[in-house]
């Protein structure tokens, strides 16, 4: 885990636009390399679960979509979920 304070810190003192942006560039390439690794080792009909409405829900993935995945959950329920939000339960 990085020392997020110490990021946040120097972000706010001393980033300059294009600092931020090429920040912003880099977490959108590394989630889109977690979403890719996520639906390599979760395929259709996987369990999975997910943080939603404050508690941890559970169910299956239904389809993939570009980037989020379908999901049932255990209550019936279908969710749209961000890939980089599911885990394996």
């Amino acid at each position: 885990m990085f020392p997020v304070k110490e990021i946040n810190e120097m972000i706010i003192s001393s980033a300059s636009n294009e600092d931020l942006n090429a920040l912003v560039e880099s977490i959108k390439l590394r989630r889109e390399i977690l979403g890719h690794k996520m639906k390599t080792e979760l395929g259709v009909g996987s369990r999975v679960k997910f943080r939603g409405k404050g508690m941890d829900i559970f169910g299956k993935i239904t389809k993939y979509n570009r980037k989020t995945a379908s999901v049932l959950s255990d209550t019936g329920q279908n969710w749209r979920v961000s890939i980089t939000l599911l885990s394996a339960a």
